[in-house]
């Protein structure tokens, strides 16, 4: 079968092929998922799939000598025959050149339904890796601690949500959510979007670190899925920036500081397209890759840790420097209460674009001179944003002040949604040729 994984993981051709096989201890997570109308099955051993009208030309395609398949009809596999047909669906998938994004598949609904199914039914993860050594401690990122790692001689990204380790949380639940979400990672590619290799699995057994690649312990409350990209050695955007300077150069040019966050709002303008919300977008979760691409890290995460967060929990794990005013101002709803926290937003994620401005235009985060974040929140709601750069700030600066990257930011962080742009309409202003925002002025 060839190279078939490497396209859906985002991975070019002559990368290593993940080993999709054997994920049966992440699964045992979703088991509450095996019976009733989620997994659509009649008892534990059998899962059964309702044919919609969408779905006919796909299994008529995969099962060509079959009976005729007619909207309507259902069929029922065992979880051997289910793990086949994910198979065959991921082959399905795979474009004959290679160079398209999977999302573009016209029955890309259809099939990431199916697919999202026999994952949970099979309990199998269609990109579980079992071969991943992680090698040093974490660093702390906003949802997860990051481990460095290797997976087939490559450098990789090992992260652990933070979230398992709090008692209080429903893991099972929490693992059924997680593995959703990354059913979405599994089918994005783009040049500034992270590439997602797949997932594993680690027990944690030694403070000095010691982590050990295990099998068949996930009943284990140490043992969590984690997430794993590659290592991006150039690390977030403040440190591209800062080690560019210090290597000779007095400040990033006008020019380079708007390809930067061009390639930011095409990855973020992207992601929307898919109907995708990042939901935790800061300078932090913008790598640099080898090629000094701009890269979106950490989508989808938030969104996850929403379901189980309260209005106070999230604010202290997301700071609000880049939240949005709109996802802040719960003044009317029960502190604790899950569903009274605002959904993330394709408008917060442009709010939080232009703090990403901010910070690479002054080197600093938003609203630094208040270092309280209860000061922050009331200053958001009230209306109010980081004040422009002073000249003493700008000579600090390790990047060139841009007016018009200026008056992008002042129009992206506007208090009212409607007010804000979109974010195809922002990586249009900042591409060459593209067409201009209305109205701007600098």
């Amino acid at each position: 079968m060839g190279n078939r994984f490497s396209l859906i993981s985002g991975l070019d051709p002559q990368s290593p092929v993940p080993d999709h096989r054997g994920a049966e201890s992440f699964g045992s997570w979703c088991k509450e998922l095996r019976t009733g109308n989620a997994a659509g099955a009649h008892d534990q051993g059998t899962l059964e799939i309702r044919i919609t009208e969408p779905d006919v030309n796909i299994f008529k395609k995969i099962y060509p000598n079959d009976h005729p398949h007619v909207a309507g009809d259902r069929r029922t596999f065992s979880r051997d025959a289910a793990a086949a047909l994910m198979d065959r669906l991921l082959e399905y998938l795979e474009p004959p050149t290679g160079n398209h994004d999977r999302h573009d598949h016209p029955e890309m609904p259809a099939i990431s339904r199916i697919l999202s199914k026999l994952a949970i039914f099979t309990n199998r993860f269609p990109l579980y890796l079992d071969d991943v050594n992680v090698t040093k401690r974490p660093k702390q990122g906003g949802f997860a601690d990051v481990f460095e790692g290797t997976w087939k001689g490559k450098a990789v990204a090992v992260k652990r949500l933070r979230a398992y380790l709090d008692p209080s949380i429903n893991r099972e639940r929490l693992a059924k959510t997680f593995m959703n979400e990354c059913l979405t990672l599994f089918f994005l590619k783009h040049q500034n979007i992270l590439p997602f290799f797949g997932l594993t699995e680690f027990l944690d057994t030694d403070p000095s670190l010691n982590a050990q690649r295990i099998n068949g312990l996930s009943n284990s409350l140490e043992v969590m899925p984690c997430l794993v990209t590659p290592w991006m050695n150039k690390g977030g955007l403040q440190e591209y920036i800062q080690n560019k300077v210090s290597r000779g150069r007095s400040k990033l040019s006008q020019r380079e500081v708007k390809r930067l966050l061009c390639g930011v709002a095409t990855g973020l303008a992207y992601l929307h397209s898919k109907n995708v919300v990042h939901g935790d977008l800061r300078g932090a979760n913008v790598l640099v890759d080898e090629h000094d691409n701009p890269r979106l890290a950490d989508f989808g995460l938030s969104l996850v840790l929403n379901h189980f967060a309260t209005p106070t929990s999230r604010t202290q794990s997301q700071s609000a420097r880049w939240l949005s005013p709109e996802l802040i101002d719960v003044k009317d709803a029960d502190p604790e209460e899950p569903s009274a926290i605002p959904s993330c937003s394709k408008a917060g994620d442009v709010y939080a674009f232009a703090c990403v401005c901010y910070e690479v235009l002054t080197g600093r985060v938003p609203f630094y001179r208040f270092p309280r974040e209860a000061q922050v929140i009331l200053k958001v709601i009230q209306g109010e944003r980081p004040i422009k750069p002073t000249e003493a700030e700008l000579q600090k600066s390790s990047c060139m002040f841009n007016a018009e990257i200026w008056a992008i930011t002042e129009r992206c962080w506007k208090q009212e949604l409607a007010e804000r742009p979109e974010m195809r309409a922002v990586r249009d202003h900042l591409s060459e040729g593209g067409r201009r925002l209305e109205g701007l002025a600098y």
